[in-house]
């Protein structure tokens, strides 16, 4: 015997749903934003002499976030050095797209390929000459930038100031093709920017020429002007000299 059983009301509607969920992507993309500054600061104003949970000393941090900021740019910097500004960069892009709702739902298949980006560019930061303030045993890619790196150089059968030029760009490039894709780009975005990037370029080559019009007509214009004067001056010289031979002969 089949007895019916009355199905239970939702605790919410799919309207209010919805505006839960768009009100929680929105807070979520603030604290993302929040998190990307936070990062941004501390790594852009890293300075290896700062005190971290690595070197205590009496000095005032230098960071703008203070001792922690000091602390966590330190590990950043021994890890994958300045590889880790694609931090950064992802939090304050994700945190833009969660709080306009704009491709938020790209973010985790997107997002998964963060730890390739990362590793990408510490390796391309690897390949630079550090500064001469810099004080680590580490270069500028840290510990994995310096370590790849070099079991790369070592395993390319062509000479090592080549291969890390080979290295470098295919680094960059690589890094570059997937920090869009996990940024979230749709090819409809990419098409939209590529076009906006070439009407750009194309308004700016029309303005530089048509100054450079305007500069070629106004140097002609004030070269006629000279020539006019000079030709004026011309005139009425020859007409002086012909008054003074007319006054000589009247004499």
């Amino acid at each position: 015997m089949a007895y019916q059983t009355r199905q239970r009301d939702p605790f919410l509607d799919q309207e209010t749903h919805a505006i839960l969920v768009r009100r929680g992507q929105e807070v979520l993309g603030l604290v993302l934003l929040g998190l990307g500054v936070a990062l941004a600061a501390l790594m852009l104003s890293y300075t290896p002499d700062d005190p971290n949970w690595m070197a205590a000393t009496d000095t005032a941090p230098q960071n703008l976030l203070g001792r922690t900021g000091a602390s966590v740019a330190a590990i950043l910097m021994m890890i994958v050095g300045y590889g880790a500004l694609v931090l950064p960069i992802a939090c304050l892009v994700w945190g833009v797209r969660f709080v306009l709702h704009a491709g938020a739902e790209r973010a985790l298949p997107r997002v998964f390929f963060l730890p390739i980006v990362l590793a990408l560019a510490s390796i391309y930061s690897a390949s630079h000459v550090p500064p001469q303030d810099w004080t680590h045993s580490f270069g500028l890619g840290g510990l994995f930038g310096d370590t790849v790196l070099g079991a790369v150089l070592n395993a390319l059968p062509i000479a090592a100031e080549t291969g890390l030029k080979v290295i470098a760009a295919a680094a960059f490039l690589g890094g570059g093709a997937m920090l869009l894709h996990v940024s979230g780009i749709s090819r409809g975005e990419f098409r939209a920017a590529l076009r906006f990037l070439i009407y750009g370029f194309l308004a700016s080559c029309a303005m530089v020429a048509a100054g450079l019009r305007g500069a070629g007509t106004g140097a002609g214009k004030a070269a006629s002007r000279v020539q006019a004067a000079r030709i004026a001056r011309r005139e009425a010289r020859a007409e002086a000299d012909v008054m003074a031979l007319q006054a000589g002969d009247e004499a």
